[in-house]
């Protein structure tokens, strides 16, 4: 069909329009189904049909208009109009047509406009052909999922890792607002996991999966409970690539026991800079001596955790990550820019 096209076989109009409907849809049934095929084929078929669809088109219009004049002028301005606008053959607006659907689906104009070319070797298509294949990617890329996922009206609606995950310094104005806010404006949501150290580290893998979290604290419960360190998935990778299986080791011997603790009194920015001066996936947050209220971190089994360093029984009141500190800095610009444009 695709060799006809090229041929200059004559096709109908209605013939290329259903070719173009059926086409598609016989390719997505085929890809869906699990069939042996591709898209590179069906795109230059479909690129080819609406070439020449477009050209016949446009043959038809010419007719059409000639007629009406030769009906309401006469035989000269007929005559003298037809001749005037020369139309290329089919074959010729199917090759742009290929190039074009090609670029525009691969996003590949360059390719498509030297893979034409050298199907033809014909100068006289370059222009055309580079025309429809500029067109081609320029709504390709205009109207396509990455130009809509960068539109200022999504740009609010994406979701990604926080700038601050990706290794990027926060500013001096993140940091002075930092430096204003106290670490329980910045507590998470989540609750900290807790698991045994007598556990192995198969249980917290499942759990780290099954609750989607970056890290687990690991506790002791001899006498007072007492927070043992963390373990995070790098700690877990290096569990299995020493021990080989991760269910017969147990998490005392697995877990990273140089953590730190901090006040939920303290600044923010003094969390922001233990996060990254030591890589810790969350800080821990005890309440102050001051504090009221109280609302126990929860154990797996639901009972209240109360840990002890030197003797001194520390309760968890949550953590903080650098999400949760990004989040509680940028509430705080939204929530005084409209003073300061008040007062200004």
């Amino acid at each position: 069909m695709l060799d006809a096209l090229l041929a200059d076989t004559n096709f109908s109009i209605p013939l290329l329009a259903g070719l173009l409907v059926l086409k598609p849809v016989m390719t997505a049934a085929s890809l869906g189904s699990g069939l042996v095929g591709g898209t590179f084929a069906p795109a230059l078929f479909v690129g080819a049909n609406l070439g020449a669809l477009y050209c016949k088109s446009i043959e038809w219009i010419s007719d059409w208009f000639v007629s009406a004049v030769f009906k309401t002028l006469g035989a000269i301005p007929a005559s003298a109009l037809s001749g005037s606008i020369p139309i290329a053959g089919p074959p010729a607006y199917a090759m742009v047509g290929m190039a074009a659907v090609l670029a525009g689906m691969f996003r590949a104009p360059l390719t498509a406009c030297l893979l034409l070319f050298e199907m033809t070797r014909d100068y006289r298509i370059i222009l055309p052909l580079m025309a429809g294949v500029g067109i081609s990617a320029w709504i390709a890329d205009d109207s396509g999922p990455m130009a809509r996922a960068t539109a200022p009206q999504y740009a609010e609606k994406r979701e990604g890792p926080s700038p601050l995950y990706l290794g990027i310094r926060p500013d001096a104005e993140f940091r002075s607002v930092a430096t204003r806010l106290m670490v329980r404006d910045a507590i998470s949501s989540l609750k900290p996991l807790f698991l045994d150290a007598q556990q192995s580290a198969g249980e917290a893998l499942e759990c780290l999966r099954e609750r989607d979290r970056a890290c687990i604290l690991v506790t002791r419960t001899e006498t007072t409970p007492r927070i043992m360190g963390l373990v995070t998935i790098q700690d877990l990778l290096r569990a299995k690539n020493e021990y080989g299986s991760l269910q017969t080791v147990v998490l005392r011997d697995v877990c990273s026991s140089d953590f730190q603790l901090i006040s939920e009194d303290e600044p923010l920015v003094r969390a922001l800079d233990i996060l990254e001066s030591q890589s810790m996936p969350l800080l821990p947050v005890t309440f102050s001596d001051t504090s009221e209220e109280r609302s126990y971190t929860e154990t797996p089994n639901g009972a209240p955790f109360a840990s002890s360093v030197a003797g001194a029984p520390i309760q968890i009141c949550g953590f903080v990550d650098l999400s949760s500190i990004e989040r509680a800095v940028q509430l705080s610009r939204l929530l005084t820019e409209p003073s300061q444009t008040e007062a200004s």
